[in-house]
């Protein structure tokens, strides 16, 4: 972590542990121009900010024109100071209070993934073999509910669940056999699934048991990132593919590589929030 001689502020970059301390790429820091309480946008940015550096034309697959879209991309492809590109993504996607500022506190699933809308948009469509009747519904994104189950099984259970057959419900006869066969279909503009894990309340530590990548509909989405929440604060766990990182945007992080990711999450209990998938193919 370094302090920028041309910013009033610290502007944190994610430097890796060598001997050459290289700069992998710029994160967030908390807070803003008029800003405050941004740890939930300042960690899912990071995220972005990770599958960029992993990948420099990761913009190029945010197809789409809805406003979080729209954001997410002038925030990936700007060249100016990150946090002017963060204050404009705000700006873009939040309303300011009667004094004209920004109080981004509450909850992730309404912060991002409610507004993230077709960005992460699953349809699932079935087909009674016995009768015919065909039914579409979508899900924008994707909650595990609470099962006795590992993380490791986790999110294929979801997968599975949103692809396995189902009794249809048209006919008497329907009813009694499991017909209903379901196909699972993403779109151009699915560019990213998120799987909130919030309701399972793994530590993270549970983050290495993780797929590294998930096949979902007609794509294929990697590990970016996962957040988490201790009670009052959001941080995040980063993956570039073959390393892990910490990030804490509200103090001066070591943003170092994190072997032992349980070891590197100290004070308040932390809890995984949301893995976030973003597609390459």
């Amino acid at each position: 972590m370094s302090s920028s001689p041309d910013s009033k502020r610290s502007r944190y970059s994610l430097r890796d542990r060598s001997k050459v301390k290289k700069v992998l790429f710029e994160v967030p820091e908390w807070a803003g121009k008029n800003s405050v309480n941004t740890c939930i946008i300042d960690s899912f940015l990071a995220v972005m900010c990770c599958a960029k550096s992993k990948d420099p034309s990761f913009s190029n697959r945010l197809n789409g024109q809805s406003d979080f879209t729209l954001a997410c991309r002038t925030f990936i492809e700007g060249s100016g100071d990150i946090e002017d590109r963060k204050d404009e993504f705000i700006r873009k996607l939040f309303k300011p209070n009667n004094y004209g500022e920004f109080d981004l506190e509450g909850d992730e699933a309404r912060m991002i993934l409610d507004k993230a809308g077709e960005a992460s948009r699953i349809e699932i469509s079935s087909t009674c073999d016995l009768c015919g009747h065909q039914a579409t519904t979508s899900n924008d994104y994707h909650y595990t509910g609470v099962k006795d189950r590992g993380m490791d099984d986790l999110l294929h259970d979801i997968l599975t669940k949103l692809n396995r057959s189902h009794r249809c419900q048209k006919t008497e006869l329907c009813k009694n056999e499991e017909n209903k066969k379901k196909v699972l279909k993403t779109f151009d503009t699915t560019w990213m699934i998120p799987f909130d894990l919030s309701q399972k309340k793994f530590t993270p530590d549970k983050i290495r048991s993780l797929p590294r990548a998930v096949e979902v509909g007609n794509g294929t989405y990697r590990l970016r990132g996962v957040t988490l929440f201790g009670g009052a604060h959001y941080t995040a766990i980063l993956y570039d593919d073959t390393h892990w990182y910490f990030y804490d945007g509200i103090e001066t992080p070591s943003m170092k590589e994190c072997p032992d990711i349980k070891s590197l999450v100290v004070g308040p209990v932390y809890r995984i929030k949301i893995a976030y998938y973003l597609r390459v193919l």
